[in-house]
Formats: structure tokens, C-alpha cells, sequence
């Protein structure tokens, strides 16, 4: 009889338990589907003593104001991240079979090396350090495609790159990308251009760009 008077309770018990116990989960699904205009890769998470870390536990939305405007993002990424300065690495596609627009990559600079991105280098041939900052981006003649993008979908992309050849993988669509641009089929692009070009995701040795190198608004 006692058991019998119990049992309500401790399902009722059982159930709240379980409730706390998804929440967290929940919550997480929920952040990972808004979408933002940029999203921040950084090298540790941002709470590195949570449990069962993900890798979206390694990104985060920084929405911009000045997206579309190139030199206006430079400085305000600049600004809000107090990066020594910025580095433009390349680019890098979706998970999605899509060659029209890409992920383009504003990487931190400082005059001491950083520690090694994980989950961008596997996007690249040679490796990233630091954080860096991820905008969608394209051709000017294209504008078909959302400029925002949530954290679970730009998990997706970086989860394609496991296990496969960034090399490969970006010369393939950069080929269909140019070759749609001026009107010819991939193949015959593919005829005209020797082997391996274009490479547009090696890690590019270049100055970084400096707040004082920017435009004056």
C-alpha cells in the first residue's frame, strides 16, 4: 500500500529530474539555430571547465554592423576583439553542395604565435593560429544566398572537412565558382587551367592588416 502511495510522487520526482537534466540540452539546440551575420572560432572554449564540450562550445555569434563593408569590418572586428591585428587566411566552402558563396576568414595576429585553431585548420592545408572570425561572402555579381547562418549549420561545415582534403575540396568548387562567373561549364574551365589552381585556402604569408592601415571614415 505504502509503494502503491508513493509512486505518484516519485515519477512526478523522476520526471522534474529528467526535465532539469534536458534543459541544458535544449538551450543548447536553441542557441545553435539562431542565426548571426559572423560567428568567432576560438582556439579554447569559452568556459573550458564545462563538461562534454562540443565543438560549438568553441563558437560564438559577433554579429556585425558593418557587414558588407569590407574595410568597416576590418575595424570593427579590430576594435571589439582588441586583436594586435587581422589576417585574411582564405576562404572555405559549406557542407552544403553550394560554390557560389563561401566562408571567408578574418584570422587574430599577434606578435607572439597563438596557440593552432583545431577546427579551422582541417578547412585549410597549412595551419591556423588563433581565433578567427567567419563571414559569408561571394562575388559581387552573386547575392542569392542568406547572409546569416547559425551555429549548428557552420558546425556541420567544419564537421565535412574531417577526413578530407581542404586542398581538393576548394579547388573543386572554385573551379565551378569561376567557371559559372564567366559562362563556361567546369570541365572546360577545368581544360584551360593548370592543375591546382586556384588554392584559395593556403594560409596566406602576408603583412596583417593594422588599424592605422585602414581607411580613415
Amino acid at each position: 500500500m505504502t509503494n502503491q502511495e508513493n509512486t505518484p510522487s516519485c515519477s512526478l520526482r523522476a520526471a522534474k529530474t529528467q526535465a532539469r537534466a534536458a534543459a541544458p540540452v535544449a538551450k543548447k539546440a536553441c542557441t545553435g539555430a539562431k542565426k548571426y551575420n559572423c560567428f568567432l572560432i576560438r582556439t579554447v572554449p569559452s568556459d573550458p571547465t564545462e563538461e562534454d564540450l562540443t565543438e560549438a562550445d568553441y563558437i560564438e555569434p559577433m554579429p556585425l554592423d558593418s557587414y558588407g563593408e569590407w574595410s568597416a569590418e576590418l575595424k570593427e572586428l579590430k576594435k571589439r576583439t582588441r586583436w594586435g591585428g587581422i589576417l585574411e587566411p582564405g576562404e572555405f566552402y559549406s557542407h552544403r553542395p553550394v560554390d557560389r558563396w563561401h566562408y571567408h576568414v578574418y584570422q587574430q595576429y599577434e606578435k607572439t604565435e597563438t596557440p593552432r585553431n583545431p577546427l579551422v585548420s582541417r578547412c585549410f592545408i597549412g595551419d591556423i593560429h588563433g581565433d578567427v572570425a567567419v563571414v559569408r561572402s561571394s562575388e559581387v555579381s552573386v547575392n542569392d544566398y542568406s547572409e546569416e547562418f547559425s551555429r549548428t549549420e557552420l558546425v556541420r561545415t567544419l564537421e565535412f572537412y574531417k577526413g578530407r582534403h581542404a586542398g581538393d575540396e576548394t579547388f573543386r568548387r572554385s573551379k565551378a565558382s569561376m567557371a559559372a562567373t564567366i559562362g563556361m561549364s567546369a570541365e572546360a574551365f577545368g581544360r584551360m587551367v593548370p592543375e591546382g589552381f586556384p588554392y584559395l585556402n593556403v594560409p596566406a604569408v602576408t603583412k596583417p592588416w593594422m588599424t592605422s592601415d585602414l581607411p580613415s571614415e
